[in-house]
């Protein structure tokens, strides 16, 4: 009977370090991620990801199935991404459980812009995920 509960008690001990492990990673996940983010919204150059921090893995797999990882990939200036989150349709039900909205002034070739940079997350077991990107591009005078 001892040696019963002594098993017992070491499974709840195993399952709950597992348990507080996963958590951990998961919160970390989510803050790198939207770290990330927060940081592509915060640069002041036409660049959209100029330092790869957003790699094609942060993506939800709807958005994955909608752009290729060549297509991720091909991104360099904020007028890629929005040629190519154009064509994208945003989900349904745009539940997400995290939205990060920036508006920041960009320069390219002498002309100044206005970039509306909206990205949704959604929650997986993984932690957040990048569900849609809204970009909007506008000439300023």
């Amino acid at each position: 009977m001892k040696k019963r509960c002594s098993i017992i008690i070491l499974i709840a001990i195993l399952i709950g370090s597992l348990t507080v492990s996963y958590l951990i990673i998961r919160k970390n996940n989510c803050n790198n991620l939207i770290m990330s983010a927060t940081l592509i919204g915060e640069g002041y150059t036409a660049s959209f990801d100029e330092n790869g921090l957003i790699s094609y893995k942060s993506l939800s797999s709807r958005l994955r199935r909608l752009v290729d990882e060549k297509t991720f990939r091909s991104i360099k200036t904020w007028f890629d991404a929005d040629e190519i989150f154009q064509q994208i349709q945003p989900p349904e039900k745009l539940t997400s459980s995290y939205t990060l909205t920036y508006n920041k002034p960009i320069e390219l070739n002498g002309k100044k812009y206005l970039v509306n940079y909206n990205v949704y997350f959604v929650d997986s077991i993984f932690g957040y995920k990048i569900d849609y990107i809204d970009i909007d591009i506008q000439p300023q005078l």
